[in-house]
């Protein structure tokens, strides 16, 4: 983590620049012919929004029961850190939690990760 900070780099731009040499064009990282198949195989209108889409279909498939969903580390971190461009998605998720449309689980991980991230910035 130190050579992160001496050298000005994000955590998820390492993972992003890493990632990607995974998927670097190979002879051995080729689309396998399945996935080929399925690529493109679903015709979406253009102006179909996906996330509301799914955020309706969760808050009304399970009508009689509160939805659970599982809040990844990093969202929560949006919303303690207001880090912008994803804050306010956190911000609407966990208000959803608050008014009781939703119920938020997340790892036991998540509490620990948050401490050291919150630590190692102070």
């Amino acid at each position: 983590m130190d050579t992160l900070k001496r050298k000005n780099t994000s955590l998820s731009k390492l993972i992003e620049t890493y990632l990607g040499f995974l998927v670097e064009p190979s002879e051995e990282n080729e689309v396998t012919p399945l996935v080929k198949s399925l690529s493109g195989i679903v015709t979406l209108r253009k102006d179909f929004d996906y996330k509301k889409s799914y955020k309706n279909h969760v808050l009304k498939s399970i009508p009689n029961s509160m939805a659970k969903i599982f809040v990844d580390t990093d969202v929560c971190i949006d919303l303690l850190s207001g880090r912008k461009s994803f804050n306010s998605v956190a911000e609407k998720l966990f208000s959803l939690a608050d008014t009781g449309k939703i119920k938020i689980c997340v790892s036991s991980f998540s509490f620990v990760n948050i401490d050291y991230v919150s630590r190692s910035q102070y």
